[in-house]
């Protein structure tokens, strides 16, 4: 089993993984991602939504939203927000290697580096295909990436540190 598939890897770390301030952060995003996208409406697939940071801020500024994760904990903290923001969202438990739908989606997201973990590159591979089947005519993906010298600099600063986050970003 794959690390991202143990739900207990994300029922000890949540609070580490997904502080406060990162729904704030995505909140405070959705306008330049309306921006860059060029849409302030349409259906939005949240691929590996997680417990639903964009999902949310997407549905209370306009857009209907999917919500795809293969995580039930992190389904659950989704519904609970979507919950406590009185948005209705579908959330869909579901692998993103596999989980498409024809054609129905104007915008496809991926955020927080959820791309790119497969043990091989036809996995990644089969993620873009059903990704692309899944878009509308004329529709739009936006994946968040890193590139593994963030990760590996982060991490190697967090062991180092006992769980303290350094800032590199600046």
């Amino acid at each position: 089993m794959n690390w991202f598939e143990q739900t207990d890897f994300w029922y000890r770390f949540y609070d580490w993984m997904f502080p406060t301030d990162s729904f704030e952060q995505a909140e405070a995003q959705i306008d330049n991602i309306k921006n860059l996208l060029g849409r302030t409406s349409g259906k939005v697939l949240d691929l590996c939504c997680g417990p639903g940071r964009y999902s949310i801020p997407l549905k209370k500024s306009g857009f209907e939203v999917t919500g795809v994760d293969l995580q039930p904990f992190l389904l659950g903290k989704a519904q609970e927000y979507a919950s406590r923001q009185n948005a209705t969202i579908e959330f869909v438990e579901d692998d993103m290697r596999n989980f498409k739908r024809v054609q129905a989606f104007d915008i496809i997201l991926n955020m927080y580096s959820s791309f790119g973990y497969f043990s091989n590159l036809e996995e990644d591979r089969r993620v873009l295909d059903n990704a692309y089947f899944s878009l509308k005519s004329g529709g739009q993906i936006l994946l968040d990436l890193r590139g593994k010298e963030v990760h590996a600099m982060r991490f190697t600063c967090l062991f180092k540190n006992l769980g303290k986050w350094c800032n590199y970003d600046s």
